[in-house]
């Protein structure tokens, strides 16, 4: 044990220090961008299937189905397009 009481204190504050000006870097500013808006991007994938809860009445597996092939589909056409010149 140190002899300092306020020791504990002391340390916990200059951790958080460090951790504020660690995330206030321009790497993480950026990344906390991207992380945002990755869970937006969730969000709006999970809100759009709510409206397919069977409870609804609004439920059609065919429907549901297509739109998630249309959606890999528009997918792999962007990860795999090339520029044609």
């Amino acid at each position: 044990m140190s002899d300092d009481p306020n020791a504990y204190n002391k340390n916990y504050h200059a951790r958080m220090q460090a951790e504020i000006a660690e995330a206030n870097t321009p790497q993480a500013r950026a990344q906390a961008v991207i992380d945002r808006w990755w869970q937006d991007k969730i969000d709006a994938r999970a809100w759009a299937r709510r409206r397919e809860i069977p409870e609804t009445g609004a439920y059609d597996p065919m429907r549901r189905f297509t739109e998630e092939m249309d959606y890999e589909e528009e997918l792999a056409g962007r990860r795999y397009r090339r520029e044609v010149r």
